[in-house]
């Protein structure tokens, strides 16, 4: 939960919400990996997409950010 919030601190709320979405790769890798379980060719095929759509998000948020303005952190008036 901390790590949501914070991520949503520094990045669009659609892309912190769309990174999301590999929660379910990153159980069948840990399903793989203590309980013995082998991953079919289409949960592979999905890992992959996954994983690609995730660089493509990161990278499209980056991107953005470096062409955005930045505005000046508004100061406190005592």
């Amino acid at each position: 939960v901390l790590t949501w919030y914070t991520a949503l601190k520094y990045a669009p709320a659609t892309t912190v919400a769309s990174l999301l979405v590999p929660a379910t790769l990153i159980t069948n890798i840990l399903s793989q990996l203590f309980l013995d379980r082998t991953m079919s060719g289409a949960e592979i095929t999905s890992a992959v997409l996954m994983g690609l759509a995730v660089v493509a998000i990161v990278w499209e948020t980056r991107s953005a950010a470096k062409r955005l303005p930045h505005a000046e952190p508004a100061h406190q008036q005592s």
